[in-house]
C-alpha cells in the first residue's frame, strides 16, 4: 500500500510527523519541542511493528527514527517504511551514533542522520521539508 504526503509544506501548513523510539520520555519530549517548531506529531511509536502499522493507516510527511531499537533495527524500518510511504522524509537519529554515510541513507530509504543532542538546535521544518540527504553538519 502506498501512501502519498502533503504535496504543499508551506508556511501555515501543519508538516505531520511519526516519531519512532523505543523511549516515551523520548518521544513525549521531542513530541512537545515539534509542537514548539510549529510540526504535528500525528502518531508515535515504541518500535518497528508499531511504526509501520501507523503509517499504513496513514502516510505522514516526515518519520523520525531512532536508529538502536528492540527488535528490527532503524535501518531496517527506514527501508519498510520508505516503500510503504515513499513520499514520507526519513530522518534517523541516535544517542549512540555520531554520523550515518550518505550511502547507507540512501540504501535505507532515509533522507538525513540527525544526533538526537542536534535537534533542539535544528530548524526543524526544514529538515523535514527541504534538506538533503546526508548529516546535516556535512
Amino acid at each position: 500500500m502506498e501512501c502519498e504526503a502533503a504535496a504543499y509544506q508551506g508556511v501555515g501548513v501543519a508538516i505531520r510527523i511519526l516519531v519512532v523510539d523505543d523511549n516515551q520520555h523520548f518521544r513525549r519530549h521531542v513530541g512537545e519541542l515539534f509542537m514548539l517548531r510549529g510540526l504535528e506529531v500525528v502518531d508515535a511509536a515504541a518500535d518497528g511493528e508499531d511504526a509501520l502499522a501507523a503509517v499504513v493507516r496513514a502516510c505522514p510527511d516526515g518519520v523520525l527514527l531512532d536508529i538502536n531499537m528492540p527488535g528490527r533495527d532503524g535501518y531496517a524500518v527506514a527501508a519498510s517504511l520508505a516503500a510503504i510511504c515513499p513520499a514520507a522524509r526519513i530522518v534517523l537519529t541516535s544517542s549512540d551514533v555520531d554520523e550515518v554515510p550518505t550511502a547507507v541513507l540512501l540504501e535505507c530509504g532515509a533522507t538525513a542522520f540527525v544526533p538526537k543532542t542536534d535537534l533542539a538546535t535544528l530548524n526543524l521544518r526544514w529538515l523535514f521539508g527541504e534538506a538533503g540527504f546526508g548529516h546535516l553538519n556535512e
